[in-house]
């Protein structure tokens, strides 16, 4: 008897539980799609999206540029030592 009711309640709790998973009948884990962003918002992230790549230039630049001072430093040595510059270290 005490398992019968405990079968029933479990029953009951599945039965209630269900409808609820399926929130508002868009189904689980359904969202509407969020609205297109406006005009400013657009301009903002294009504005955004211009200064990041701005900055990733200019560091692209700032990097190459001291590749290439650490190169002419390092052939400069290797002349002063009197050494081709593949074997100065």
């Amino acid at each position: 008897m005490k398992n019968a009711v405990y079968g029933a309640l479990m029953i009951m709790v599945g039965a209630l539980a269900a409808p609820a998973a399926q929130a508002q009948g868009y189904g689980y884990g359904y969202a509407p799609p969020p609205p297109p962003p406006s005009a400013w918002e657009r301009e903002a992230w294009q504005e955004h999206m211009a200064r990041r790549e701005y900055r990733r230039e200019f560091w692209r630049q700032q990097r190459e540029l001291s590749e290439r001072r650490a190169y002419e430093a390092g052939q400069r040595d290797a002349y002063r030592h009197g050494q081709p510059a593949w074997a100065y270290r």
